[in-house]
């Protein structure tokens, strides 16, 4: 998130107007605001979505099951299901 920093933002428009390519960079900064925000959806479906593994784990009786997502935006999911007798 570290490029939606206000000075790196007020940097990108500053060269942009020096070098005439303010085009690009509103592109670019319209671009990191959405991906801010898909990653913000994903994150919502996430939590919604451990819940539901938190329901099913006092159900199944599993432990340590989650589903989390990275810096790199992949989510992934660690844990073991346990066994139903």
């Amino acid at each position: 998130m570290d490029n939606l920093n206000p000075k790196t933002i007020i940097f990108f428009i500053a060269i942009s107007l020096v070098t005439g390519s303010f085009g690009f960079v509103s592109k670019y900064i319209i671009d990191s605001i959405t991906k801010v925000n898909k990653i913000g959806d994903l994150e919502s479906k996430i939590e919604k979505l451990n819940e539901n593994i938190e329901q099913l784990n006092k159900k199944l009786g599993s432990t340590d099951f989650k589903v989390e997502i990275n810096e790199n935006e992949i989510f992934y999911i660690k844990g073991k299901l346990g066994v139903v007798n």
